[in-house]
């Protein structure tokens, strides 16, 4: 009996150590297969989150240029209707031309890269369109000329960066192209600007 029972607390003994090993050698396996697993996920998903952070630039550079021509066609031909100096209403023929055929461009564009641009402006350049259509004469004249030559300065910096950081080479392209005729606007801008304030004197 007493052999029996020996033999029984030998077995039991050595299948405890044996499990204790099993755990001890499973551990870091499990640990290091985890962190692998962790790290591995960590990385798959870094780099469509930069990818995605760069298209969603482009996306914003172009509705916000689709704003700016939407805003531009609008005031330009609102200056063609009252203004009564003639450099301002060439300005704002210029600004509905050039304005005009660059959204057509930036329609077809959309087109090709699958993206949805604003068809209408924004409410704050409603309000502003609507507190320019309340002012006339020199008012009117100055406050348009004044509000072309801040948008457009805004536009060179917006096109610039683009120009230079955009991820998608047909966007980026199509910022270069434009860029010189949003410097443009901004000398035509101020030129007009001046010649506004030399009618007030």
């Amino acid at each position: 009996m007493k052999k029996k029972n020996t033999t029984w607390l030998l077995s039991a003994v050595g299948i405890a150590a044996t499990t204790l090993l099993m755990n001890a050698c499973g551990s870091p396996s499990t640990a290091n297969g985890e962190e692998t697993s962790a790290t591995a996920q960590s990385s798959a998903t870094a780099t469509p989150e930069t990818s995605m952070n760069a298209d969603e630039k482009d996306k914003h550079f172009m509705e916000d240029a689709t704003s700016l021509c939407l805003e531009q066609i609008d005031l330009g031909n609102l200056a063609i209707q009252k203004s009564n100096m003639a450099e301002v209403k060439e300005l704002g023929a210029l600004m509905v031309k050039d304005h005009g055929k660059m959204l057509s461009e930036l329609k077809d564009l959309s087109v090709k890269k699958s993206i949805v641009l604003p068809t209408a402006i924004s409410e704050t350049n409603k309000r502003e369109y609507n507190t320019l259509s309340e002012k006339y004469g020199q008012d009117f004249d100055k406050l348009y000329c004044d509000k072309m030559v801040r948008k457009h300065k805004e536009a060179v910096t917006s096109f610039e960066k683009a120009a230079e950081h955009a991820v998608d080479i047909d966007i980026k392209a199509w910022a270069n192209t434009n860029l010189p005729m949003m410097r443009n606007h901004v000398d035509q801008s101020i030129s007009c600007q001046k010649k506004c304030e030399k009618s007030v004197l």
